[in-house]
């Protein structure tokens, strides 16, 4: 009995060598044609994204158990205008070959996108959309097609910012982008760091772990992680403050967001700061200054309105 099992297992090993060594076969002599399918891959990538895609060139590598088309030189335009929404370097789309060879079409396990430039803009209404489709009626964001994803990257890009909703905000840069969604199911765990534009600060690095459908947005619920360095209080929180009041001095925030059905649960922050500054004048009140300053803040929900806790 033991001897049947052992050469049942040895049978079984073999025979996946021999299939991955077929399939690894099979891909490097694929990969060198894949030049005369560019205009296949652009006509997917496009249907899939909702607006037209073009492509430079195309190459291809293997990477664990899955071939990796390597996309170069990617342009995402407006479909109506032909003006260019955003530019990458390189789109690496991970081929889930066995489901792909069984359904004879392409399926992702994963994407990457490096060297992005892109730009969003919040438009009075609320809305937020990819800079270039303001003036456009609302169209979705493919979410279905990123959360089915295994890992969507975004790596080394630039991401423009521009609010609408107050006029005279400067354009906002933020560089060296690098994001990491990691789906299984229904959780989406999410991080990511970024430098911030100068006015604003250092640098940003946040994660999330959360759990919903893209077809339930109401339903979400999880939790969100901020780490803020050398922030400019002045410039990042100068647009939320009542009127007359001015701030000043260089903070870093550690912030963690509880939701739950899409709404804010509660919120801890803990805020080391330096050279605090805060002013009303013409209001009475005299002005306050701090070298230093470190606390502990909680707000959390209660029925009817909200309860802040400090230490």
């Amino acid at each position: 009995m033991l001897r049947s099992l052992s050469r049942l297992l040895w049978y079984t090993v073999a025979s996946l060598v021999v299939a991955v060594a077929v399939l690894v076969s099979l891909a490097r002599v694929f990969f060198p044609v894949l030049g005369g399918y560019r205009a296949d891959l652009e006509h997917w990538v496009s249907r899939q994204l909702g607006e037209p895609v073009t492509i430079a060139a195309l190459d291809a590598t293997w990477r664990g158990v899955h071939p990796v088309l390597k996309l170069k030189g990617i342009r995402l335009l407006d479909r109506d205008t032909g003006r260019v929404l955003v530019r990458a370097h390189e789109l690496r789309i991970a081929v889930d070959l066995w489901r792909s060879v069984q359904d004879a079409t392409v399926y992702p396990a994963g994407i990457s996108l490096v060297g992005a430039r892109l730009g969003f803009v919040h438009l009075p209404g609320g809305r937020i959309t990819l800079d270039g489709l303001q003036h456009h009626p609302i169209r979705k964001v493919p979410l279905a097609l990123i959360l089915a994803q295994n890992r969507v990257t975004l790596v080394d890009s630039t991401v423009g910012w521009r609010d609408l909703s107050r006029p005279g905000s400067a354009p906002l840069v933020f560089r060296q982008v690098k994001i990491e969604l990691e789906n299984a199911g229904a959780r989406h765990r999410l991080r990511g760091h970024l430098q911030l534009p100068p006015a604003l600060g250092d640098q940003l690095t946040f994660g999330a772990d959360l759990h919903g459908r893209a077809d339930r947005p109401e339903g979400w619920r999880g939790t969100v992680y901020g780490n803020g360095q050398a922030l400019q209080l002045a410039s990042v929180l100068g647009h939320h403050t009542p009127a007359g009041l001015q701030l000043g001095g260089v903070a870093a925030v550690r912030c963690w967001v509880r939701m739950d059905q899409s709404r804010l649960r509660d919120v801890t922050a803990v805020v080391s700061g330096e050279q605090l500054q805060m002013a009303a004048p013409g209001q009475g009140v005299p002005p306050f200054h701090a070298a230093g300053l470190q606390g502990r803040f909680h707000w959390h929900r209660l029925q009817g309105g909200w309860r802040l806790d400090a230490d």
